[in-house]
């Protein structure tokens, strides 16, 4: 995808901590349990409302979420580890979901109020938001995520973007384009 050229590895340039690659992931996380336990309580008791028994009520929640779950897997994945089909799969199945579990969570409301409304609906859009943060990451991130950490001799990494780097990995063309002419014309000089 991409060649990156610099000093050996082990020089000091190359051991950098990128704060962002754990802080996004674990807020991510805490936000989705936070979310996922909340919806949870929501749902099963929307089941329970709905007449379902004990166990049935206990699972359904997982049946919904679960799939949620499925649809985010996806969408975290690499692009090109899967086909174009797939991935539309993914991204019809992942706004379905979130509108399922919407709904049961608000059905779940005790009044049709907007404090409860917003305490029962909350907890699918907290996950809605969370994996659009992790699956839309800033356009340079990307393109520097995609080579290591190593440097040229002044210090800026040095990359050479290859014509098939993915459109669909969070940059648009003309970003995709124009950081290209940048890195391109940068490694020429050196």
């Amino acid at each position: 995808m991409s060649d990156v050229t610099g000093p050996q590895e082990g020089t000091a340039g190359n051991r950098g901590f990128d704060l962002d690659a754990w802080i996004r992931p674990l807020c991510a996380l805490i936000v989705a349990g936070v979310a996922a336990y909340a919806s949870y309580v929501h749902q099963r008791e929307f089941a329970l409302q709905g007449g379902a028994d004990e166990i049935s009520a206990s699972l359904w929640p997982l049946s919904v979420d679960g799939l949620l779950l499925l649809a985010t897997v996806g969408l975290l994945k690499p692009p090109g580890s899967s086909s174009r089909r797939a991935r539309g799969a993914v991204w019809s199945a992942f706004p379905l979901e979130i509108a399922a579990s919407l709904a049961a969570n608000i059905a779940a409301a005790p009044a049709l109020e907007w404090k409860p409304v917003l305490v029962s609906g909350w907890p699918p859009v907290a996950w809605l938001l969370s994996v659009e943060l992790l699956v839309h990451r800033p356009p340079w991130q990307v393109l520097f995520r995609a080579a290591s950490r190593r440097t040229g001799h002044d210090g800026f990494p040095i990359i050479r973007l290859s014509s098939d780097y993915s459109v669909d990995s969070g940059c648009s063309r003309r970003t995709h384009n124009a950081v290209a002419a940048i890195c391109n014309s940068h490694t020429s000089r050196v």
